[in-house]
């Protein structure tokens, strides 16, 4: 009995004690709830205070009257300078190059044309060229002179002002500058162009048809002389050139038409003696010694031409006329090796 009751007795120490334990815990346990609740009551005010702090911050900063801006007073710029090539309008750069073409003192200087006789060779009609050097910019109507050359107005008087001839003479410019560099396509093209501009440009059509010729296209050479002919009747360098080339194919009598129909309008030392010894192969000697005298009287020291005077006269039955024309060229110093033979042959034949 004695173990039971002190069992027993130690069962309630131990309940005794168990509930002091629990008295206690559950102090400690309300006394921390109370805590946590007094830190979440200050956390929470200092988060309305710095709520309320920085709500009446930002009306201090909305309320507060911010200055207006001081006026600043731009200095008015100067307009950027342009370099000249910009100001000046291209159309303006075209005209003011086109008056500073290089004259014709700048252009080889041509060489005299020895009397035409056939047939022709193409290289020498090529040469025929440079006996038409483009013309000064004097010969030219100059464009006026522009006071403004950025007022667009005075652009489109400056093209105005630019006229066909003168277009056909730029052309021609360019053709003769390619003849020289040895570049006969670019050439034949600017020259086509010119007489587009202007069909009535002789130089150019003269020069094409010499390029023609060197091309051995005699057809179309003859054509563009012809279709000359028709835009300016009489005159003698197209009317020429074409009868040296029908006596080329063996046409004299065509020629010989060719030159009668278009008969220079003065003077023409040239025509005369082609005419002349034309006029002496198909034996009109006659007519021959009055186109020789013709020729002679522009440049009585013309061998050939006195050779040819010669002939026609001996061919006439006037020996002694004959033989002073034949001294005459032998003395004038300008037949080659062979005439000069020729011309005393004929001498002793007449004397």
């Amino acid at each position: 009995m004695s173990v039971i009751n002190q069992m027993l007795q130690e069962l309630e120490q131990r309940r005794a004690d168990a509930g002091t334990s629990a008295a206690q815990v559950r102090a400690v346990a309300g006394q921390r709830r109370h805590n946590t609740v007094r830190w979440i009551a200050l956390a929470t005010g200092v988060v309305v205070i710095a709520v309320l702090g920085y709500w009446m911050l930002g009306r201090q900063e909305v309320k507060m009257p911010v200055p207006p801006p001081a006026p600043v007073t731009a200095r008015p710029s100067a307009p950027p300078s342009l370099p000249p090539h910009e100001q000046m309008p291209q159309v303006l750069q075209l005209a003011g190059e086109l008056g500073h073409l290089p004259a014709v003192s700048d252009a080889p200087a041509s060489r005299p044309v020895p009397a035409p006789r056939p047939p022709v060779e193409g290289k020498a009609l090529v040469a025929a060229v440079a006996e038409n050097p483009p013309r000064t910019t004097a010969d030219l109507p100059k464009p006026a002179k522009v006071a403004d050359p950025v007022q667009p107005v005075e652009i489109s008087k400056e093209i105005k002002q630019i006229s066909p001839q003168q277009r056909a003479e730029n052309a021609y410019r360019t053709a003769y500058a390619s003849l020289q560099q040895g570049r006969m396509g670019e050439a034949e093209d600017s020259l086509r162009q010119a007489l587009q501009f202007d069909p009535r440009h002789a130089a150019a059509r003269q020069a094409l048809a010499a390029l023609l010729v060197e091309a051995k296209q005699l057809g179309r050479a003859e054509q563009l002389l012809q279709q000359g002919l028709e835009l300016q009747p009489g005159h003698s360098g197209y009317a020429m050139t074409l009868a040296r080339l029908q006596v080329e194919r063996g046409d004299v009598p065509a020629a010989l038409a060719t030159l009668q129909r278009n008969p220079p309008s003065g003077e023409n030392a040239e025509y005369h003696g082609f005419m002349a010894a034309l006029l002496q192969r198909v034996e009109r000697h006659k007519e021959a010694i009055e186109q020789y005298q013709a020729a002679l009287r522009s440049n009585p020291g013309a061998g050939p031409w006195l050779l040819g005077l010669g002939i026609s006269l001996q061919a006439d039955n006037q020996p002694a006329k004959a033989a002073d024309a034949f001294r005459r060229a032998k003395s004038s110093a300008s037949l080659s090796p062979e005439l000069q033979a020729f011309a005393e042959q004929r001498l002793r034949q007449v004397q």
